[in-house]
């Protein structure tokens, strides 16, 4: 080569892979990517399954038996086995851990079962006491009881007399299991002024007190109380008659249900009207009454101690 004369030398080409240093499309926002081998792309055929899913995560707790998922909102769903029961709870973000939550749920349901021990206990206490006093209760009955049948086995002899009896008026006499105003001689019921009962025998108690036992009955009813009497024994004589009401001054006279002026009225008559008597009664007060035959529950005053005559017999 002449002395001058530019000498050109060419290297030899070494080769490039396939799509090397051509320009392509960067990633967004401009510019072009350069130099680098193109990443592979796998096409799926189409017969293939599809991926699975990805599952759940959990994270377990062994010492809280807790697991807990984070969801899209910030929430945590949280399930625990609390007494034997399943309990689940969503919890916000970190308003409250799972930790924390759970705790708070054991305590509350401790409280509660706590509390239902207590009740349970106290329900159990009270109906100890209830079975006590009904105990002592009966106990006190039977002992009552025992004290009123000593009190009547030792109560003196009774005198027979079946004879009826008058509540004297603005009175009123008790009935009672036994003859005595002891706290253990229970009272029946009380009669009201004008009742008429009838008695099989009168005793004495040796106190003052003389009583009288009703007919066909275990009771008894206090005839003097060391004052005064509180009935007036019926004296019924046998006479069938007929009388005029009036009188001398001209009366209208009640029926009553039994001989006394504090007996019902059951009835009025008057002057001039005409009835029947089956017989006459006194009470030992000085006036004197019919009973009006066919009714066992009507009697009218033919004389009174104040007044006089109010019928006349026929």
């Amino acid at each position: 080569m002449p002395p001058g004369t530019a000498k050109t030398r060419r290297r030899a080409a070494k080769p490039r892979p396939a799509g090397a240093g051509t320009a392509e499309p960067g990633p967004a926002g401009g510019g072009l990517a350069t130099g680098g081998p193109a990443a592979p792309q796998t096409v799926p055929a189409a017969d293939s399954p599809a991926p699975p899913k990805s599952a759940p995560e959990f994270r377990r707790s062994i010492t809280m038996e807790t697991a807990f998922q984070p969801l899209a909102d910030g929430r945590h769903y949280q399930s625990r086995v609390v007494d034997g029961v399943l309990t689940f709870v969503l919890v916000r973000g970190d308003e409250e851990s799972c930790s924390e939550r759970f705790a708070r749920l054991a305590k509350q349901r401790e409280e509660e079962a706590q509390k239902r021990k207590e009740a349970e206990l106290a329900e159990r206490q009270q109906q100890q006491l209830r079975l006590e006093e009904e105990a002592r209760i009966a106990a006190q009955h039977e002992a009552q009881a025992q004290a009123l049948a000593a009190e009547v086995r030792s109560a003196p002899p009774l005198t027979a007399e079946k004879a009826q009896y008058v509540v004297k008026e603005n009175g009123r006499v008790y009935i009672r299991s036994a003859p005595s105003k002891s706290a253990d001689s229970e009272i029946i019921r009380n009669t009201d002024s004008g009742e008429i009962v009838t008695s099989e025998g009168t005793l004495e108690t040796g106190d003052g007190y003389k009583w009288i036992k009703l007919d066909g009955s275990p009771h008894y009813m206090v005839l003097y109380n060391t004052r005064e009497y509180t009935m007036r024994k019926m004296s019924l004589t046998a006479e069938k008659a007929q009388y005029v009401v009036g009188g001398d001054g001209g009366w209208k006279v009640y029926i009553r249900s039994a001989p006394s002026k504090s007996a019902k009225i059951v009835g009025n008559t008057d002057p001039g009207d005409i009835v029947t008597s089956e017989g006459t009664v006194e009470t030992g007060d000085g006036n004197k009454w019919i009973k009006l035959d066919g009714n066992p529950s009507s009697y009218m005053m033919f004389y009174d101690s104040q007044m006089g005559v109010l019928m006349t017999k026929k």
